[in-house]
């Protein structure tokens, strides 16, 4: 808490509540030295989070701790974010910016190649990532068969693009061989 910039007082009116948040109850007297990296990112997500800053900056903290302490964390950041909080969000995880975020800047080089909605700002970081490592043309040259397309349906059979989370849809995979392969396996 003091490196984030409050007071012992500030620090010690909120202990219980980061101690709660943080779910340490039984670590919270031992050195911090001897905390697992998930001990020690519950503990600082859960002191900056019970400090309350009006402007909250996560650098890929959510990618260490157990499902359980995730749910909780995002829970407080959309309650934050209700509240009229900013949140500054740095992550490679898609799904979590799709889950916390309103607007998308994707970075390459330190240059900033895309501003704007959050699902173009997702294509544009994923089409970045397939262009940097060349999985467009991943197939070899020798290989007997590949996947030339794949379409997703509804649970209608409709095409498209977009779905929510717990709905039905239908992947159609079109395949392509040169020779006949048995037993394929996909």
């Amino acid at each position: 808490g003091a490196v984030l910039g409050f007071s012992k007082r500030e620090i010690d009116a909120k202990f219980d509540e980061i101690v709660d948040f943080a779910e340490l109850h039984d670590a919270i007297d031992a050195p911090v030295q001897t905390y697992s990296s998930g001990m020690y990112v519950r503990l600082g997500f859960a002191v900056a989070a019970q400090l309350d800053p009006d402007i909250f900056l996560i650098d890929e903290i959510l990618a260490v701790g157990d499902v359980a302490f995730r749910m909780k964390c995002f829970k407080h950041l959309l309650d934050s974010k209700t509240a009229g909080k900013s949140i500054v969000v740095v992550s490679h995880n898609m799904i979590d910016i799709n889950r916390i975020c309103d607007r998308v800047v994707v970075m390459d080089g330190g240059k900033q190649i895309y501003s704007g909605d959050v699902s173009a700002g997702i294509a544009s970081y994923e089409e970045l990532l397939l262009k940097r490592h060349g999985y467009s043309e991943q197939r070899s040259s020798d290989a007997g068969a590949w996947i030339d397309s794949i379409e997703l349906l509804d649970s209608q059979g409709r095409y498209r693009s977009e779905f929510a989370t717990g709905e039905d849809l239908v992947a159609e995979v079109k395949l392509s061989a040169i020779r006949k392969i048995s037993n394929a396996r996909l």
